[in-house]
């Protein structure tokens, strides 16, 4: 299904968990948030109705299909795009970025225990403008280098 047709689009901002039924209703949310000066933000959509068997065995009524996930700190971001396998494509910086703190490099971690790895950090004015042309083409830019990460 392309980006811009699902029927419902979720979109994780900070501590809230929004929906919508309009992708436009959910880029004003994306705007929004980007402009904090930190933040979490990601967004999926409804991908459908599972067969009755999936519904039945794992519980989930329809697929969900995860499009991004960004987190920024201080001038810093880590950005993960997902195919439509739900592979990640991590976006990795065009620099060295030894500068940036192992403090701000927790907080950008996707959740995980050990901080983000140097490679991963874009500047966050990088990262928002790949998100923004995202937003307007549905793929992921190519001027970005990036990692795949099944």
């Amino acid at each position: 299904m392309e980006m811009f047709s699902h029927p419902k689009y979720f979109v994780s901002a900070g501590d809230q968990e929004l929906m919508f039924n309009s992708f436009s209703e959910a880029l004003e949310t994306i705007d929004n948030a980007l402009s904090q000066q930190k933040g979490k933000l990601s967004l999926s959509a409804d991908d459908g109705l599972r067969p009755w068997w999936q519904r039945f065995v794992f519980g989930a009524s329809n697929y969900i299909r995860m499009y991004l996930a960004l987190e920024w700190d201080s001038n810093f971001s880590g950005l993960i795009f997902y195919d439509e396998n739900s592979s990640e494509y991590r976006a990795l910086s065009n620099g060295p970025n030894s500068e940036v703190a192992e403090s701000i490099r927790n907080q950008i971690s996707f959740g995980e225990p050990e901080p983000l790895e140097a490679k991963y950090c874009l500047a966050s004015e990088v990262a928002f403008k790949a998100i923004r042309e995202f937003m307007d083409s549905g793929a992921k830019p190519e001027w970005l280098n990036y990692e795949f990460v099944q």
